[in-house]
């Protein structure tokens, strides 16, 4: 009985690293109710095997791919279109794609100058003269529905679509 004791200790330590009042309680109870060669048997179909690892492995990168395409799916970039608002009036509507080349816009108004760099389908105020700074640290707009607001020179920009404002993760 002692040595059957000491290697069901040895196979739950080695194949599960149970904390060692656990596998003493474990190896006691399961001596008492479970033949000797059924413990090691079940203690050896426990074990992870390579194939474990692949299987693991493989659903944790299947899983991650399909979170990848919801996103794509559910952005809504159809036609983008920027629209420059300045004093709530609306500026400028220049529709985006992603072969646009770079392009400068420069706003001078009463209130203060800003600069808005077109590239791509993506559009950033790049340079403001206004204290705080937060518009053009706002960085690139790439998806429909941002916005980008300089409130000392009451300038805005915004990226829009001619698709609908739901996409199928709120709806």
């Amino acid at each position: 009985m002692k040595y059957q004791n000491v290697k069901l200790k040895l196979c739950l330590k080695e194949k599960h690293s149970f904390p060692k009042k656990i596998s003493l309680f474990l190896s006691k109870l399961v001596i008492e109710y479970v033949d000797f060669g059924k413990i090691i048997s079940k203690c050896e179909l426990m074990s992870v095997t390579k194939w474990d690892k692949i299987l693991i492995v493989s659903i944790v990168m299947f899983s991650m791919i399909g979170l990848f395409i919801v996103k794509e799916i559910s952005v809504n970039s159809g036609n983008l279109y920027l629209v420059i608002e300045v004093e709530g009036k609306e500026y400028k509507k220049i529709s985006l794609d992603a072969n646009k080349e770079k392009e400068l816009i420069e706003i001078n108004s009463e209130e203060g100058h800003n600069l808005i760099e077109i590239e791509g389908s993506s559009v950033r105020i790049t340079e403001a003269d206004c204290k705080d700074q937060l518009c053009v640290k706002m960085g690139w707009l790439d998806r429909a529905n941002q916005i980008s607001i300089c409130l000392p020179n009451r300038v805005s920009i915004k990226l829009i679509t001619n698709k609908s404002d739901v996409d199928i993760i709120s709806y």
